[in-house]
């Protein structure tokens, strides 16, 4: 037998906590889809490697990701199902290190250090998306 899912008031108290800092997520995520698509030709990624932008571009990033762990902790005050809270609250934090790993990538020229990076957002971004999924339940009309 499984568990029972999550109720009514479980699933609008989650999709208070994620939508808790929605203004800020949205106001970082658009600001550095912009950067990257004001910075030039759009088909030519980042900013130029010699140039400022990419140290803003960086912090933005980096930005993004404390948002998320401001949502990841609006969540852990929640009272729900403490798997599925540990499971979410993990799917967040592997989406703050992914964008942390992606203001890495911007903001750094080492080649070493973008490529582990890279390797970071990659596996990250994977976790998150899996773990999500398990969770559908509380996202059901949000």
């Amino acid at each position: 037998m499984s568990a029972p899912g999550p109720t009514q008031a479980e699933i609008r108290a989650v999709g208070k906590a994620l939508k808790s800092r929605n203004v800020h997520l949205e106001d970082h995520y658009i600001s550095i889809q912009t950067f990257l698509h004001t910075g030039g030709d759009p088909s030519e990624g980042p900013p130029d490697p010699e140039s400022d932008g990419r140290e803003e571009l960086a912090n933005r990033c980096h930005l993004l990701a404390d948002e998320i762990r401001n949502v990841r902790a609006a969540v852990g005050a929640v009272n729900f199902d403490a798997e599925a809270k540990r499971k979410l609250r993990a799917a967040l934090a592997a989406t703050a290190k992914g964008w942390d790993a992606r203001g890495e990538i911007f903001g750094t020229l080492d080649v070493g250090r973008i490529q582990v990076a890279q390797q970071v957002a990659e596996r990250t971004t994977f976790e998150a998306e899996s773990t999500a999924k398990a969770l559908q339940p509380y996202f059901v009309g949000h």
